[in-house]
């Protein structure tokens, strides 16, 4: 097979992470990442009509000739997929602790996620369902399904020069967030490193919780507020190996 990327070796970047570990955010610092460095930017997150939207969600990524004729950075990528190896990709995988990203998908699907036709389109039914069935029910019928995304996410960090960064720092310590991811796009140019920690200085403040807001609150450990203490020790031993991968608080 030819190999596509000969010309431009290291010139692609797949960022990934999970729904509520502030993709979004993703989605807009690699634009500014990927612009300083020229790469292309490609994202399911642009419009349709944009030349660079990339359909994840409908797209066979396990497949070489999907990537024909594109190059550069990819975010954010929500879920794991047999990368082709001559794609010749660098990896960033960016998580959140897992018990805190159930509660927040909770919240967002019971009251404040905005409705997208196709992509999240949950009946007012449907969300009174939700409600009804009480945050310790839900977060525990879908740990299983996130606690196999974690493992499957893992072995990306086996591959050679991929970096691993999390959510608690980007909201904690961004500044030190950001020089890390930085490295992942070869870009050490400090000035503008200060410039968009100065752009995005006051993203990761929520003065009060607010359940309506997509910002609802964003401190890491949100989970030992909101669950039982029996939730916690249930979601505790079915994420017990990714708590220890990911170095996480059991």
């Amino acid at each position: 097979m030819i190999d596509l990327f000969k010309k431009k070796p290291n010139k692609n970047i797949l960022f990934f992470t999970v729904h509520k570990a502030a993709s979004m955010f993703i989605y807009k610092i690699c634009h500014d990442l990927s612009k300083e460095c020229g790469l292309n930017y490609y994202s399911v997150n642009h419009n349709k009509y944009n030349r660079y939207y990339f359909d994840t969600e409908e797209t066979n990524l396990a497949d070489i000739t999907n990537w024909e004729n594109r190059t550069g950075c990819f975010a954010p990528l929500r879920y794991y997929f047999d990368i082709p190896q001559e794609l010749k990709a660098h990896i960033i995988l960016h998580l959140r602790d897992p018990r805190d990203v159930l509660v927040s998908l909770y919240f967002s699907e019971a009251y404040s996620h905005s409705v997208f036709k196709g992509v999240f389109d949950l009946s007012r039914a449907e969300r009174n369902e939700i409600i009804s069935m009480g945050i310790d029910n839900y977060v525990l019928k879908y740990a299983d399904t996130f606690n196999r995304k974690y493992t499957e996410y893992h072995e990306l960090l086996t591959r050679p020069g991929s970096l691993f960064v999390k959510y608690e720092d980007l909201v904690l310590n961004f500044p030190f967030w950001l020089q890390e991811v930085a490295k992942g796009f070869a870009i050490e140019n400090t000035k503008f490193i200060n410039r968009l920690i100065k752009k995005y200085q006051g993203e990761f403040t929520v003065t009060k919780e607010n359940i309506h807001a997509h910002k609802r609150k964003i401190v890491p450990g949100d989970y030992k507020e909101k669950l039982a203490s029996g939730t916690i020790e249930r979601l505790n031993g079915i994420f017990l190996d990714n708590l220890k991968k990911y170095n996480y608080e059991i």
